[in-house]
């Protein structure tokens, strides 16, 4: 996989390069007689290189978690654009629609593509294991640059920015006589009774792909606890598991609980003890 993503990050490096000179080029249908021997020089080496994305030639396949771009045509047209430069290459999508837990397996098994969006779980120490470094002309115009190094090289450059939040809707709270979005989990619970009670369905999420319900039970509850760490915290008590918790009881909690009241596991923190132990 290796030399593959090399090849295909040749491609795309030759190509910054191309659209760099493209923008510099004048309207003139020809060189002027006074023309300067580096602008000769400079159409020279466009030429050169035109005609070596010409010859550029292979597939490549590329693993996204954008099923919906796969689905609307909005990578085609990115193909179509990238066979502009380089008619003889083959560029293939692949849709992945758990990708937060595919692509691990992928990665093991040497089925990862020869591009792909590097999961957010693996470790920095991990990316010269799966990926090749990135040259540095690649990050001129990159948001968060270093954001996927390890030891002073880039495997990976920055796809979006993006926060989170619930959206909700105004005419459905007026509807159901919410006057204020709730700040307390007992009152995220009474309201959504009064939209129920209105015909009105409480909470939407799309917990159909999986990797969004991970918003709820790893990454919501910092925003309610106030601290980053509060996951730190858990190793201090005996009751970790509890519904009064920032995150309330999730599932996985709820059977937690079941099992050390049946009395078939330590709590928590023993259990993370002796692992370290």
């Amino acid at each position: 996989m290796k030399k593959s993503t090399l090849a295909i990050l040749s491609l795309l490096t030759a190509s910054a390069v191309l659209s760099a000179c493209g923008s510099n080029n004048n309207n003139n249908a020809s060189p002027s007689a006074s023309a300067s021997p580096s602008a000769s020089a400079s159409a020279s080496a466009s030429a050169s290189n035109g005609e070596a994305n010409a010859d550029l030639s292979g597939k490549i396949l590329v693993l996204t978690h954008r099923t919906d771009y796969i689905s609307d045509g909005t990578f085609d047209k990115y193909v179509a654009k990238f066979k502009e430069k380089y008619p003889k290459a083959e560029v293939e999508f692949e849709g992945l629609t758990n990708y937060a837990t595919d692509i691990n397996t992928r990665l093991t098994t040497g089925e990862a593509g020869d591009v792909n969006m590097i999961p957010s779980a693996l470790a920095a120490s991990e990316f010269p294991k799966y990926y090749e470094p990135l040259p540095d002309a690649m990050f001129d115009n990159v948001y968060f640059a270093d954001y996927d190094a390890f030891e002073g090289k880039r495997y990976g450059i920055t796809s979006g920015v993006n926060t989170q939040g619930i959206v909700y809707n105004k005419k459905a709270f007026e509807k159901a006589g919410i006057t204020s979005t709730p700040k307390t989990l007992d009152e995220l619970y009474a309201d959504a009774q009064k939209l129920k009670d209105a015909g009105i369905v409480p909470l939407y999420m799309n917990f159909g792909a999986q990797w969004p319900m991970g918003n709820w039970g790893e990454n919501s509850y910092t925003y309610v606890a106030g601290d980053a760490k509060w996951t730190d915290t858990r190793i201090t008590t005996d009751t970790p598991f509890t519904v009064d918790g920032p995150w309330g009881a999730t599932d996985h909690d709820r059977a937690q609980i079941r099992r050390e009241q049946m009395g078939r596991v330590r709590p928590f923190h023993q259990q993370l003890g002796n692992v370290q132990g």
